[in-house]
């Protein structure tokens, strides 16, 4: 079994709506911009 990404969102802000990406560079912690 492999696994797909269908849709991808970052929530910068807890209390927000999330935003929709195409695409995110990724570090340690995470998406880049999303909330830690």
């Amino acid at each position: 079994m492999s696994a797909r990404i269908l849709s991808l969102h970052i929530y910068p802000v807890k209390s927000c709506a999330g935003i929709d990406l195409s695409e995110s560079p990724v570090d340690r912690a995470g998406l880049a911009h999303d909330r830690r």
